[in-house]
């Protein structure tokens, strides 16, 4: 059975908030589902190679698992007291760390 775009943005979006809640410098995701890509942004506290490096590595993970997928992921450093969706505004918030 073929897998429709929808469910593989839902999919993704569930894969997405499973392994970023793992990564203590993330503060959100937020995912823009076009005609044939997903397009990720995640939002860390600060410009960490260490934690970009995390992230990279879950956009490795994604590549794997969902390999007909067309997922463009970037990684944003959120100074304080903004908002991924401050930047990023036509998408939709896939995780979201507790306050």
């Amino acid at each position: 059975m073929a897998t429709t775009a929808l469910s593989t943005d839902v999919e993704v979006a569930n894969e997405l908030k499973f392994r970023l809640a793992k990564i203590p410098a993330v503060t959100s995701a937020l995912l823009l589902a076009e005609q044939s890509s997903l397009t990720i942004f995640v939002g860390l506290d600060e410009d960490e190679p260490a934690a970009r490096n995390l992230v990279y590595d879950v956009e490795d993970e994604l590549a794997v698992k969902f390999p007909d997928a067309n997922v463009d992921l970037h990684v944003v450093a959120i100074p304080e007291g903004q908002r991924l969706a401050d930047y990023v505004s036509n998408s939709r918030c896939v995780y979201q760390r507790p306050s």
